[in-house]
């Protein structure tokens, strides 16, 4: 729960404080949201409280902080501040039966490529072979043998 000195913040920023629609995700880590009276996608940062990362997801209704425009402009930038919804509707531990139901085995294809990608982190496979992990960290753990098969491997 917030504290009485918090919602006064925000009162004080008429405005700044808006509701908005999350439209997608940039390459760049940024998720765009569409504000609820404007039509334009607008180009957001996320706000990490440290409790838990943010779930979001195309369709979601956020809370927006808008940057203070210049005189005569719409803000450019926002931050999210978080997902709105009823309580109970955080995402949470999956329950065991409705885990149980998941499939074993899952396969994705496409004509191109396939993209997974979660805050700085992503894994791309293409369509012509070519596999690129981008993170701030990697590490990989065996019980066993790495083998890498390649006629050549380059390290830096």
């Amino acid at each position: 729960m917030t504290q009485l000195i918090d919602n006064a913040l925000l009162m004080a920023h008429k405005g700044l404080v808006q509701r908005a629609l999350v439209q997608g995700f940039t390459d760049e880590g940024s998720v765009l949201v569409r504000l609820l009276d404007q039509g334009a996608p607008l180009p957001c940062l996320v706000l990490h409280t440290g409790a838990s990362a943010a779930c979001l997801r195309e369709g979601d209704e956020v809370l927006v902080w808008l940057d203070k425009p210049t005189a005569g402009e719409q803000a450019a930038t926002g931050v999210v501040m978080g997902r709105i919804g009823l309580y109970g509707d955080a995402q949470g531990v999956t329950p065991l039966e409705e885990f149980a139901r998941r499939p074993r085995r899952l396969v994705l294809e496409a004509q191109e490529e396939i993209v997974l990608r979660n805050g700085r982190a992503r894994i791309r496979l293409g369509a012509d072979g070519d596999v690129e992990i981008l993170a701030e960290s990697f590490s990989g753990r065996c019980r066993r043998l790495i083998k890498l098969l390649a006629p050549m491997i380059k390290l830096n």
